[in-house]
C-alpha cells in the first residue's frame, strides 16, 4: 500500500496532506487549552472566568450552546455558573 497523495506546494490539485491536517487540529486544541487555562487562572471572579471559557469555545470551536453547572452539595441543587447560546443569532 502506498501513502495517500499530498497536495502540491502551488496548491494545485484536490489532495489533502493528512499529517498536516492532523497537526493543525492538534495545534488548535492545544491553543484552546492554553487560552482556557489562562482564563481560569487570571480571572478575579470564578463565574466570570467560566463565562470567558464558554466564549472561547464558542469562538474557536463553533460551540452553539453551553452550560457549566456547579454542584452545590447534597443539600443544594445544581447552580448554573455560566451559559452561552440559547437565543437566536443574527
Amino acid at each position: 500500500m502506498s501513502a495517500p497523495p499530498t497536495g502540491s506546494p502551488s496548491g494545485e490539485g484536490k489532495t489533502l496532506d493528512f499529517g498536516t491536517a492532523r497537526a493543525t487540529g492538534e495545534i488548535r486544541k492545544l491553543t484552546s487549552l492554553l487560552e482556557i487555562s489562562q482564563a481560569l487562572s487570571t480571572a478575579m471572579h470564578f463565574k466570570a472566568s467560566l463565562q470567558r471559557v464558554l466564549e472561547l469555545l464558542e469562538k474557536s470551536h463553533d460551540v452553539v450552546r453551553g452550560v457549566v453547572a456547579l454542584d452545590g452539595g447534597a443539600q443544594l441543587p445544581l447552580e448554573v455558573g455560566a451559559a452561552t447560546g440559547g437565543r437566536d443569532r443574527a
